[in-house]
């Protein structure tokens, strides 16, 4: 009986192997490793889509108002240097990174790079991921196993009017819900709020290399 049960869970542990993982690295790396980060969070997000719209005219305002700092492509990444380098920098200097999940996330090369450099440093415990369900995926197993296990063991977020395996399309009036969700995912002290502003913050690395120089596109 008990070797029955030892064959169970280690067939079970294999099958979810990845969910176990992940499901550790959030429990066991939350609020670690956070006093070296420039940033709150990170956005990815498909740029050049409804997305951006939303991002730039909604998301930014809103979290910059509550005092977070915010990292975005289109304001720090450098001009010049490999779109690879800056996304890893951008998650590595990021308390958490927010995934904006839409068809044309999931389509983008460039945002996938974005997800696994998160999801890596997830793994190594330095950072959490927030999922939001921003537009209907459609079917789960035409995403990456990936992305499939995030969304299997994280807790997303919705946003209002985002349909998801049916579940939705929620009211209008659950924006402030969302809203609430949102805020109580990010860290509970914004950097935003600390001093020395923003302003004067170096968004440099030791070598010189860094995120402080805006205008770059990710597409």
């Amino acid at each position: 009986m008990c070797l029955l049960v030892l064959v169970v869970s280690s067939v079970l542990a294999y099958c979810f192997r990845k969910e176990v993982v992940l499901w550790w690295s959030a429990k066991s790396g939350k609020n670690k490793n956070l006093d070296d980060k420039d940033f709150d969070v990170f956005i990815s997000y498909k740029s050049g889509t409804p997305d951006e719209e939303f991002v730039v005219q909604e998301l930014i305002p809103r979290l910059e108002q509550d005092g977070y700092r915010v990292c975005v492509h289109f304001r720090f990444f450098l001009p010049g240097r490999s779109i690879i380098d800056n996304i890893s920098d951008a998650v590595r200097r990021s308390r958490k990174t927010l995934l904006l999940l839409t068809p044309g996330f999931v389509e983008s090369e460039w945002c996938r790079y974005e997800f696994q450099a998160a999801l890596l440093q997830m793994l190594r415990r330095q950072m959490d991921i927030i999922p939001v369900i921003f537009e209907d995926l459609g079917n789960p197993g035409n995403l990456s196993e990936d992305l499939q296990s995030v969304l299997r063991t994280l807790s997303y977020i919705t946003w209002p009017n985002a349909v998801l395996n049916g579940r939705g399309p929620q009211r209008e009036d659950d924006q402030e819900q969302f809203w609430k969700l949102l805020c109580e995912s990010l860290p509970d002290n914004p950097l935003g709020l600390e001093e020395p502003g923003p302003d004067n913050l170096d968004y440099g690395q030791e070598d010189g290399d860094g995120l402080d120089a805006p205008l770059v596109e990710n597409v």
